[in-house]
């Protein structure tokens, strides 16, 4: 068979058969098919019969292959289907994954608000606390009270600074958490 058919018939075969491998393994059996008829017709003269029943066989052939094409477009259109149902499933889990992740978020605020709340009311009523009980004794130890007075505000500063890097690290931490935890969404999207 020319090279020129050949070429032809395995372009032709790629429309139907997309994996090369196997257009190529599909061509070579059909050039296969077609030399060895060949030589059966250069050995021997053929007769009218011999040449109706190689073009039934021929025609046989013809649809087989129509049928098999057929049959492999019908399992790629399945098998894209199944893909598409697939992908969708699995974006459907993502929206609710985000979704959950975003309250779980939004609680977790929340909650770290009505915690700071709290603890700012705490430390205003031990500050209070502490003020009226030096008022009281500012009367007999006003020296030693100025020294007192200055820890205190140090101490208070220091609590503060506390808190704050502690809001800061707990922020920190819950960002880094839901970057984490798109980052491992979106892996698992281009798995």
């Amino acid at each position: 068979m020319k090279s020129e058919t050949s070429l032809k018939l395995f372009e032709l075969t790629q429309e139907f058969i997309p994996n090369k491998k196997q257009a190529g393994l599909f061509v070579q059996r059909i050039e296969e098919t077609i030399d060895d008829k060949m030589e059966q017709r250069h050995e021997h003269l053929s007769t009218k019969t011999d040449l109706a029943a190689l073009q039934l066989e021929v025609r046989d052939q013809k649809v087989e292959l129509k049928e098999d094409i057929a049959a492999l477009q019908l399992e790629v259109r399945d098998q894209k289907a199944e893909l598409m149902e697939v992908i969708s499933q699995q974006k459907t889990e993502l929206k609710e994954d985000i979704a959950a992740l975003q309250l779980e978020v939004r609680d977790q605020k929340v909650e770290l608000m009505e915690v700071i709340s709290q603890q700012k009311v705490e430390l205003m009523g031990v500050i209070n606390d502490q003020k009226a009980e030096l008022i009281g004794v500012i009367n007999d130890q006003k020296a030693e009270l100025k020294d007192d007075i200055a820890t205190l505000r140090l101490e208070v500063r220091d609590q503060k600074a506390d808190l704050i890097r502690s809001i800061y690290l707990v922020g920190l931490v819950q960002f880094l958490a839901i970057v984490g935890s798109v980052l491992a969404i979106v892996t698992l999207m281009l798995k």
